[in-house]
């Protein structure tokens, strides 16, 4: 990834380190990063380009409690659809494309 993309990456805690060490790649490839995670200030967030903050509380035995899971998610289907929307045209010509190329596997 580089310049011309943009990471998302998800991380409860914000000090996960597989996940500061991919962003710090991202980062050196030039890549802008959007962390969506519970806690504003950590060694991930420090260096992102936008910070977005799931409000999910999760325990630290729960490892990867389904509520975050799902808060996770829900951020990341309104950036989605937000996207959608902003490039329609191109995003349903490609949803079309898409759905030509697979519909023929389906039973």
């Amino acid at each position: 990834m580089d310049s011309r993309d943009l990471a998302i990456i998800f991380s409860y805690s914000g000090s996960t380190k597989d996940m500061i060490e991919v962003h710090k790649l991202l980062k050196q490839n030039g890549c802008p990063t959007v962390i969506i995670t519970h806690f504003a200030k950590t060694a991930l967030t420090s260096q992102a380009d936008a910070i977005l903050l799931c409000g999910s509380n999760e325990g630290p035995l729960d490892g990867g409690a389904s509520t975050t899971s799902i808060v996770q998610l829900y951020i990341l289907e309104i950036l989605y659809l937000q996207y959608f929307v902003k490039h329609y045209n191109q995003c349903s010509e490609n949803k079309a494309r898409t759905t030509e190329s697979i519909s023929g596997k389906l039973l």
